[in-house]
């Protein structure tokens, strides 16, 4: 039982603990100290210590990420809620559970030119779950009460009906660190009846009658956590001649039926090719969806009817061409229409694997020429890469290259996606390394790395995590994409070559280091690197020349095309 001389923090732990919280991520601070001295005494609740609170979010959301569950992040008031927020857009859009607790001044103090006090009710207004305010210090029977009942509406929130990041605020008056222990007592569970929702037989009846009549279903998924069952029942339904499912390594969808490799199979299509590959029915699933060539030809293209399936509380009208929002799980989905839904004639998935198989020719083709770059460098990677493993795919240029490629064992793949931001790769990785026993591989930029440096600023980092950062000299995506690199002062403000010693950077932090700068190299190096004994977090560089890898993947794409 956890005790505090305020007693509704001795209610928070226990409601904490209650509903499933078991790690709690706290970040040093003066006003949080009640906070952290009712946390710390609980049993059952893993209380860790991450100085930067950026970091320290970020790294709550890679273990939320892993394990499914919510986590709890505590910090001081002032300025130190504000750097939650990166983190807290992310969960929002990734439907990710954080329960973000954060200290406060009395409400009397706020605007009153006191230290660290700022509006922080509301404070993340636009992308969160839940948000409240508990009372100020309350010690009278119903306002204690009522305290328990917001926590209780807090905690639920994070999971359900909608998972995602909450609130609660926490004004706390002074003594901070002394007064008398407040008697043991359990917090109050209030618990909410979560329904499962589903489709009535005469809804259930309509879609599969439109989707028997349909010669042509393109299934697309994008951000998806791993699930067996929904790849399971997508793997039956892709049996379907008419029937493509087009993933994405964050998919995490795998079967010898899928098309994987979006950007390779989009890549240079006609207006005539583009139309004759468009859907009767498009469904769409999952979170955010990397590839801007798909995006942008079914934008062009406009299928017919276009089914998005995804517990939402708003329209995803991705590709301008929404007509109907299912506003279930796709397992629950593709359940009720799998025993009801028949195979249709058709040789919508042949032109398909035909596409595939064309394109794959040209790409291995590609490869027997191809220059040291961070496409080559990317292709020896991927072919290396040990089973089990698990991918934390940077954003920019590390997200996109992965796509590429063939994996002889295919690792499960995340990214934050959600925002799509470089802020907290680093922290996000460390966590879903802490959390799992995997070996868990980052692929980052230079600049990435360095944004989110105090993610390796950590006690918590662990032995399995690996670190692989290319050093092209700053951002190189804006070389790769159109328009950046024809700008007045590209160099300077986009791109930003000033990169620090990253074997600095790894001495700093004590961790192991390898550097590389061919191919030969590289190919000497990643059995150390990637071998499972090692006793410490490891960062693998891999230096390339800028303009020779902005080329080489221009090349690339140009030699694929049909």
């Amino acid at each position: 039982m956890a005790n505090s001389g305020k007693p509704i923090l001795s209610h928070l732990a226990d409601i904490l603990k209650a509903k499933g919280v078991s790690t709690v991520i706290i970040s040093p601070g003066s006003r949080n100290a009640p906070v952290i001295k009712s946390l710390i005494r609980m049993p059952g609740l893993t209380c860790l210590s991450v100085i930067d609170e950026r970091s320290a979010a970020f790294f709550a959301l890679g273990i939320a990420q892993q394990t499914c569950t919510p986590v709890a992040i505590v910090c001081t008031s002032g300025s130190a809620p504000l750097n939650y927020a990166p983190a807290v857009a992310e969960a929002f859009y990734q439907q990710i559970p954080l329960v973000v607790i954060t200290a406060d001044r009395p409400p009397e103090w706020i605007d009153q030119g006191d230290g660290q006090a700022i509006r922080q009710t509301h404070i993340y207004a636009n992308f969160i779950r839940y948000t409240t305010s508990l009372p100020a210090e309350p010690h009278n029977p119903d306002t204690i009460r009522f305290g328990i009942r917001l926590i209780n509406e807090a905690i639920d929130a994070a999971t359900s009906p909608i998972p995602g990041p909450v609130h609660v605020n926490i004004p706390l008056s002074e003594p901070l660190y002394s007064g008398e222990i407040a008697s043991e007592s359990t917090g109050v569970l209030m618990e909410k009846l979560k329904i499962s929702s589903t489709l009535d037989s005469a809804l259930a009846k309509n879609l599969i009658e439109q989707w028997n009549k349909a010669s042509s279903k393109l299934i697309l998924t994008g951000l998806l956590p791993p699930n067996p069952e929904l790849n399971n029942l997508l793997a039956t339904i892709a049996k379907d001649p008419s029937v493509a499912v087009l993933t994405e390594n964050t998919s995490n969808l795998f079967d010898t039926n899928f098309l994987s490799h979006t950007d390779r199979l989009i890549e240079g299509f006609s207006p005539e090719m583009g139309s004759s590959f468009v859907p009767d029915l498009l469904i769409t699933l999952g979170g955010n969806i990397v590839s801007r060539r798909v995006k942008a030809w079914l934008q062009k293209s406009k299928p017919a009817a276009h089914w998005h399936v995804g517990v939402s509380d708003q329209y995803m009208d991705t590709f301008r061409s929404l007509s109907l929002s299912i506003p279930l799980t796709p397992v629950a989905f593709f359940r009720i229409l799998i025993d009801g839904i028949k195979p249709v004639a058709s040789g919508y998935c042949q032109k398909w694997k035909e596409l595939v198989r064309a394109r794959a020719l040209k790409h291995d083709l590609f490869f027997d020429n191809c220059l040291w770059s961070d496409l080559k460098a990317y292709e020896i990677i991927t072919r290396k890469l040990p089973a089990g493993c698990i991918i934390q795919a940077g954003n920019s240029t590390p997200v996109r290259y992965l796509q590429l490629f063939e994996f002889p064992h295919p690792p499960a793949c995340y990214s934050n996606r959600g925002v799509s931001g470089i802020d907290g790769v680093v922290s996000t990785a460390a966590g879903a390394a802490w959390a799992n026993q995997q070996l868990t591989i980052l692929f980052s930029g230079d600049l990435s790395l360095f944004y989110d440096s105090n993610g390796l600023w950590n006690t918590n980092l662990t032995k399995n995590l690996r670190i692989i950062v290319f050093n092209n000299g700053g951002g190189n995506i804006f070389r790769i994409i159109e328009g950046p690199d024809d700008m007045p002062g590209f160099e300077k403000f986009l791109e930003t070559p000033v990169i620090p010693s990253i074997r600095q950077l790894a001495a700093l932090f004590n961790l192991d280091f390898y550097s590389v700068s061919d191919a030969i190299g590289l190919e000497a190096s990643l059995p150390m690197f990637l071998d499972v004994s090692l006793k410490k977090t490891a960062i693998l560089e891999v230096i390339t020349q800028n303009k020779t890898s902005a080329e080489m993947l221009k090349k690339y794409f140009q030699s694929i095309r049909i």
